[in-house]
């Protein structure tokens, strides 16, 4: 066989076991629903500046961000929120660091950061909040008393390390569900679409959509959008969440499925084949030829991911019928994080976002997915790749096929809708995420107009959990 056809041979079953492991990963994406706990009110400080740090599965970020406190900022009863300095303060992820004392050390460059970019004179009145995803969720599944000591010690080094306001509630995991909100929040408020949704329907012109959120990171994902206002009266729509920012609530459909980011994926597909090979020696088709990688048992198996998708699989859970229904996909989508640097990767989106080429077509992705996996180890590397994609060349094989699965079979994108989706990473600097839409929800208890509103939650994001009828 040449090596021509191998490739080809390789990558026809890269493609039908993703398939397999993402129909059992995907099975009931749209079944589930957990309820979000209750939030606890955040304290009004007078503070105009605010640190968070996300604390996600494969690095931790730290945010400082500035607000000015007076109505005058105000827009439409939400106070505008500037950031004003962001970085990757951490590779790994703080789920990954169960042995406690390391967690210290690698949260201190965090804190370093955020102090220098805070005035000396305001740090001891500025609060700092740190929200942990899904790395942190899973960890709490697997191992409580590991998690517990991890945030045991995040707490105690922001109050050795820093002078900022530190309330422990504030010190916490976000659930899924926030996780998307905030991001479509801060999405749609780069892109001021809150504004000209509200100037549509001052002017009573046609209806402004608000744009869709797609999120992608290492151990979950997201997405967030407005269904349409007119789909019949027929079709019933879950709707699980209101959103309230600048005078407005919006109705919105906000899934978050733990397990589906890209590192657990790619562990629960590998897992799938070793079961299925029986040998030590395990053929990876989603693998460049060439090239050979490492896994212990225990970083494949026994973990909460890889046991939950494997449970799906026995008890057959992998049709998309009945259930909770998602509603029809509504307007144009912003795809950010794993989805961006994908097809970054694949040189079919600019790196930067003010570039026209920020969308591509199904097929065209399909084509430069099928261009990168027939490659050879050797040919990759002759390509001028980043420090950071060379790190995950052998990863982007499995990732696109993967995100062409959830966005297809997963969320019901076509070939005509394909192109509805924006892939971006940040705008003007600002980096696409949940931090700031968290960020503009904090902001919402300290503006004085909403504090005269004692009907209004401090946190706006509420949890309809109900079914309505569209008309």
């Amino acid at each position: 066989m040449s090596l021509d056809s191998r490739n080809r041979y390789a990558w026809v079953l890269c493609v039908f076991t993703i398939l397999v492991v993402v129909g059992g990963l995907l099975g009931t994406l749209f079944f589930h629903y957990h309820k979000s706990d209750p939030d606890v009110g955040i304290p009004v400080t007078t503070s105009s500046y605010l640190v968070i740090l996300d604390a996600g599965s494969t690095h931790t970020a730290v945010f400082v961000y500035r607000w000015f406190n007076h109505t005058e900022n105000a827009k439409n009863g939400t106070l505008q929120v500037q950031q004003l300095a962001s970085q990757y303060c951490e590779t790994k992820g703080l789920s990954n660091y169960p042995n406690h004392e390391h967690v210290g050390v690698k949260l201190k460059k965090c804190l370093n950061y955020a102090t220098e970019h805070v005035p000396r004179e305001v740090e001891n009145s500025t609060e700092i909040h740190l929200g942990g995803t899904a790395g942190l969720r899973l960890l709490q599944s697997e191992n409580s008393s590991a998690f517990n000591a991890v945030m045991k010690a995040v707490k105690r080094e922001i109050q050795l390390a820093s002078g900022f306001v530190m309330h422990p509630h504030n010190i916490r995991i976000i659930t899924g569900e926030e996780e998307g909100l905030y991001g479509w929040a801060s999405a749609n408020y780069l892109e001021d679409a809150f504004l000209r949704n509200v100037t549509h329907q001052q002017n009573k012109t046609d209806e402004f959509n608000l744009y869709g959120v797609l999120q992608l990171g290492g151990a979950s994902t997201q997405i967030t959008f407005q269904p349409a206002a007119s789909i019949g009266a027929t079709n019933r729509v879950h709707y699980n969440v209101t959103a309230e920012l600048f005078g407005e609530a919006v109705q919105l459909y906000s899934r978050s499925f733990l397990c589906h980011g890209l590192k657990e994926a790619d562990r629960a597909y590998k897992a799938m084949l070793v079961e299925e090979q029986d040998s030590p020696i395990v053929f990876d088709p989603c693998l460049p030829a060439g090239r050979e990688t490492w896994k212990t048992y225990d970083q494949l198996f026994g973990r909460y991911c890889t046991s939950q998708y494997k449970t799906r699989l026995r008890d057959n859970k992998c049709s998309f019928n009945g259930g909770d229904r998602k509603p029809q996909l509504n307007g144009q989508f912003l795809a950010f994080s794993g989805y961006f640097y994908t097809l970054r990767y694949l040189s079919l989106v600019a790196k930067n976002n003010d570039s026209a080429q920020d969308t591509a077509s199904l097929s065209a992705f399909r084509n430069a997915t099928r261009r990168h996996c027939n490659k050879t180890w050797l040919q990759l590397n002759k390509r001028n790749y980043t420090s950071n994609e060379k790190k995950l060349m052998t990863l982007f094989c499995f990732n696109a096929h993967y995100i062409e699965t959830i966005l297809t079979s997963g969320y019901g994108f076509t070939e005509g809708t394909f192109r509805n989706i924006k892939f971006w990473n940040d705008i003007r600097g600002t980096e696409f995420g949940w931090a700031l839409g968290y960020a503009l929800n904090v902001t919402l208890s300290k503006n004085p107009l909403h504090q005269q509103r004692p009907h209004v939650q401090n946190l706006h994001f509420v949890d309809g959990n109900s079914t309505e009828v569209l008309t």
